[in-house]
């Protein structure tokens, strides 16, 4: 089926979308964070404390890629999530997967302005009771009444980072090391740009519609194309 690279600034619900793409086409979503918190706990890997950020290195997570992808569930396709994050770790994944006889068919770059995400990030609160998310800067998710949950009416809070100048450090730095690897995947032209500053129901509708194309196209025969 398909092998889907997401790529994305914060804020612009590469979670969410990826849930969408797993569930409608069956495919497992694969992301490096999670792999390498299920090795920490089934290893007790404390010297690598990803809550503070600490570095892991490309090797330990292409491994934990490579073993992941080798499971049958992932026969179909997959969607990756994490890695990568830059050009070098771009030539990395793609020199496994030439090696596996394989290939990424599609990356797709969910596009956020800065000013959108900030307010996504700035604004969010969070139920710690029921865990619905509001958000006091965007009009379509404020809650009904302010600081109070629509669903329990418990208080809402707003974590400590989520502030404008930890997110504008977080924006940069996905620029920064992000847009040579979009150049990288334009280049092979197995890039589509998704507008995220809708719903997510309409973006997963773009993200879908595009995927159908890729189906209908792959389906055609060599004169036909």
């Amino acid at each position: 089926m398909f092998k889907i690279l997401l790529l994305a600034p914060p804020a612009a619900g590469k979670g969410t979308q990826s849930k969408f793409i797993c569930e409608t086409y069956n495919i497992p979503h694969i992301s490096t964070g999670d792999l390498l918190r299920k090795m920490i706990e089934e290893q007790n890997e404390s010297e690598l404390n990803l809550n503070n950020g600490e570095l892991v290195s490309d090797k330990l997570v292409l491994n934990l890629l490579d073993k992941r992808i080798n499971n049958k569930d992932c026969l179909d396709g997959y969607v990756l999530d994490g890695f990568p994050r830059n050009i070098e770790q771009g030539h990395l994944l793609e020199k496994l997967l030439t090696e596996r006889k394989e290939r990424i068919d599609i990356v797709i770059l969910l596009e956020l302005s800065y000013e959108e995400a900030c307010n996504r990030i700035t604004g969010r609160l969070s139920c710690l009771s029921c865990g619905h998310v509001f958000n006091d800067k965007i009009e379509s998710l404020m809650p009904a009444e302010s600081n109070k949950c629509d669903y329990c009416l418990s208080p809402l809070v707003k974590r400590d980072d989520d502030n404008e100048e930890i997110f504008k450090n977080r924006y940069n730095v996905y620029l920064s090391e992000t847009e040579p690897l979009i150049k990288y995947y334009e280049d092979k032209r197995i890039l589509v740009r998704v507008n995220s500053n809708q719903s997510a129901d309409k973006v997963f509708k773009e993200i879908n519609d595009k995927l159908k194309e890729i189906i209908k196209w792959s389906t055609l025969e060599p004169n036909e194309k």
